[in-house]
């Protein structure tokens, strides 16, 4: 096939602003902001809690040590009246109605403050005593940052040999994104994992070459203790993390390397170990059953058995637990990845990576939900109770390996697949907004497709359309790059530019 030289050029600037480190920064942000937008101040999982937290920790410079507290004397709910009900829109009650984080009774949570002081800085910089509008400024501080340390992980993996950068963009799931734009620690502690990630796989050649120089050991050690302090389960994962990088890179036996990448991710796991001690959790329900193997065989039993329903969670439990995607929307999901997968499984060293990958997540998530509760043991459904959200920051981190070292040939595969994730994001979008606009039916469609809110009917749909651009784009520089390199070498290697 022929080309002209303007479409040659179109095409050609289009795959190389593709290959710029912050093309996925931008297509995340976008999303990122159909999700803010779209979603009323207390939409994320525990966003009343969430939000006074922050405006306690502010104030005061961080929680108490105990793990709940209660703050203020009025009397308010917690929980919005549309939670845990799709069909049920925001018009229960008005944003103002909804638990006032300035006087309310509402529970204050013991995590480490960092990202609550960015979320506080939002609230006071708003000059508002409505608990919606410091709420949305605290919201929009908190995406904020969540996405400048998706920039940051971006930018790392620009110098990494081999590493397409619009996986960056593929490893952040629409659930991602909307507990990044729902001030949840959640969507935090998701972007340090993969900037802590990112930062491990730029310095290997490094680690297995060389002991580290000081640069490299103070970058691991700034990304751990970020990575570490984001939530209370963070150091567990930090754990996995460097786990599963020593066990598939292989790095040289060189003892003394092994103990200074140890040593670069203790100040993170110890920060985290005396947060830990002096900010005890409580439980609040009676231990059902011993602390011992059997316990924890018996999570692990019910991790296994409910892990169907936790899978989907991983890409799109929006809400309070209570938005999922359409069974439609899931099948397609499924179709494309039965898709991709026998074309990146073409190589053996992608098949290896595929193999140690899938068995590591789908093994590792399922002992997240059992080892937790293995020294209380908890009550017998806790395994029931985990959300998929907690076991997608290693999760993230592991999958990063999947694509070190592609070919040039899959290379032009992500740029579909990265077509079709965006295709799945404008759906997700749209159902979050329906979903406060008018209610989403149990199969993920809007129940009234007239919107009740116009304006901001408009202003979603504009968003849609703009991700609707980037994934025909993505679509028609995959489809012109193949065919102007159908001579290439398919085993040759990708390497990005420096």
């Amino acid at each position: 096939m022929k080309f002209t030289a303007r479409t040659m050029f179109r095409t050609t600037s289009i795959a190389t602003l593709l290959g710029k480190w912050w093309a996925p920064v931008l297509l995340s942000l976008m999303v990122g902001i159909g999700m803010f937008v779209g979603s009323p101040v207390n939409s994320g999982p525990d966003s009343t809690v969430q939000l006074a937290t922050a405006w306690v920790d502010i104030h005061h410079g961080g929680p108490s040590s105990v793990r709940l507290q209660e703050h203020g004397n009025g009397a308010a709910n917690e929980v919005p009246c549309y939670a845990f009900n799709s069909e049920e829109p925001d018009t229960c009650t008005s944003p103002q109605d909804v638990t006032n984080f300035f006087s309310s009774t509402t529970r204050i949570t013991n995590y480490p403050p960092l990202f609550y002081w960015i979320v506080g800085l939002g609230e006071i910089a708003s000059g508002s005593n409505s608990g919606s509008v410091a709420g949305n400024w605290g919201r929009l501080f908190g995406l904020t940052s969540c996405l400048a340390l998706v920039a940051l992980a971006a930018y790392q993996l620009r110098r990494v040999r081999q590493f397409p950068v619009l996986a960056v963009y593929l490893l952040l799931p629409p659930i991602a994104t909307f507990i990044m734009a729902s001030t949840n620690p959640s969507g935090w502690e998701v972007a340090s994992a993969l900037v802590f990630s990112a930062t491990l796989l730029k310095h290997w050649t490094a680690i297995d070459s060389a002991p580290f120089s000081k640069r490299s050991f103070l970058e691991i050690s700034l990304t751990a203790i970020l990575f570490a302090t984001a939530r209370p389960s963070s150091p567990i994962w930090l754990g996995v993390l460097v786990a599963t990088f020593v066990i598939w890179m292989k790095p040289r036996p060189n003892v003394r390397t092994l103990v200074r990448l140890a040593f670069a991710t203790v100040p993170g796991v110890a920060l985290s170990y005396i947060w830990g001690i002096s900010h005890k959790s409580e439980g609040d329900a009676t231990s059902l059953l011993p602390p011992s193997l059997g316990a924890l065989i018996h999570q692990l039993g019910i991790a296994f058995q409910d892990i169907y329903t936790k899978i989907p969670q991983l890409w799109g439990g929006l809400g309070w637990l209570d938005t999922f995607p359409s069974p439609l929307v899931l099948l397609a999901i499924s179709l494309v990845l039965l898709y991709f997968i026998p074309s990146y499984a073409r190589f053996p060293r992608h098949r290896k990576y595929l193999i140690f990958v899938v068995i590591s997540v789908f093994f590792i998530s399922a002992l997240l939900e059992a080892l937790p509760m293995y020294q209380l043991a908890s009550t017998s459904n806790y395994g029931l109770w985990w959300q998929g959200r907690y076991s997608l920051p290693p999760v993230v981190g592991m999958l990063l390996l999947l694509f070190t070292g592609t070919q040039q040939s899959f290379a032009r595969d992500i740029r579909k697949l990265t077509a079709f994730a965006t295709l799945g994001n404008i759906y997700m979008i749209c159902e979050n907004f329906w979903r406060y606009d008018t209610g989403v039916t149990p199969v993920g469609f809007p129940r009234n497709y007239i919107p009740r809110n116009v304006d901001l009917a408009i202003v979603i749909y504009l968003i849609c359309l703009l991700l609707l651009v980037a994934a025909v784009a993505l679509f028609q520089s995959n489809t012109v790059t193949s065919e102007e390199s159908c001579d290439a070498d398919p085993t040759s290697e990708l390497v990005p530019s420096l």
